[in-house]
């Protein structure tokens, strides 16, 4: 019974590859979170401006951690926003 816990609440804090397959380029970021829950912590903020029109926007990084499996080693996934719109996703 304790090994059904344990496996029941050890991805808790992390998601799963699989899970990033529902998640596309421009979804917002209410969108992703309600998808993957909250991200394991927040990197870069800092405010950017479009190279055509010169407006400022806000640039912001988030880190999940991800894996294939129980048996898989962890990576961070970083998940790239501007004004809270999903840009790019980069997986290491």
């Amino acid at each position: 019974m304790k090994t059904v816990l344990f496996l029941l609440t050890s991805c808790t804090q992390h998601i799963h590859n699989h899970d990033l397959l529902n998640i596309e380029v421009g979804m917002k970021y209410i969108d992703v979170t309600y998808q993957l829950g909250k991200p394991h912590s927040k990197g870069l903020t800092q405010t950017g401006y479009y190279s055509d029109t010169g407006a400022p926007y806000l640039h912001e990084v988030y880190i999940y951690k991800t894996h294939a499996d129980y048996m898989s080693s962890y990576r961070n996934c970083y998940l790239i926003f501007a004004d809270k719109a999903l840009r790019q996703m980069n997986c290491k």
